[in-house]
């Protein structure tokens, strides 16, 4: 079978050659964006989406969108996985400060013409990265239906789809 990597992170790419030559393994490497990649339909037979990267996809409208672009990229009966982050883990005495942030942060994003699809569980990371913790799983669940995928398996941190 083929393996393809794919990262829009030149780094990222040339790391994922060297690992692979140093392991022995015959891995196609392409430097695009994940959420439009261009694959002819149907060109997958698994795809999968590494370590909570799902939750570094802005927006609920562009993640329903690459799922869109996978479900486009599968075979009949291919399978898609992905993990993602439940944030439900916060502390009950938490939770308030944690919805004020968000309304701050939001009316913020709004006066100044930032990231006005700010979400509930968006969050700026030590490092400056992007993420989305998820609600609760009904949040990932709705996504993927709205994607078009019908048949799904959905745990606490992990989701198995075919289209």
């Amino acid at each position: 079978f083929n393996v393809i990597g794919i990262d829009n992170v030149k780094e990222m790419i040339e790391k994922g050659k060297e690992n692979s030559i140093k392991r022995g393994f015959n891995i196609d490497f392409y430097l695009q964006d994940i959420i439009a990649c261009s694959f002819p339909d149907r060109y997958f037979d698994y795809a999968m989406l590494s370590a909570h990267i799902y939750g570094t996809i802005p927006t609920k409208k562009k993640h329903i969108e690459f799922l869109k672009n996978i479900r486009k990229f599968l075979k009949a009966g291919g399978k898609f996985f992905f993990t993602f982050h439940i944030a439900n883990s916060y502390p009950k005495d938490r939770r308030f400060l944690n919805l004020f942030k968000f309304n701050l942060l939001k009316v913020i994003a709004y006066t100044t013409f930032g990231n006005i699809g700010y979400q509930y569980g968006d969050k700026i990371t030590y490092d400056g990265e992007f993420h989305h913790s998820f609600s609760d799983k009904q949040e990932v669940y709705s996504e993927i239906k709205a994607a078009g995928f019908r048949e799904i398996e959905l745990e606490d941190s992990y989701a198995v789809v075919t289209p």
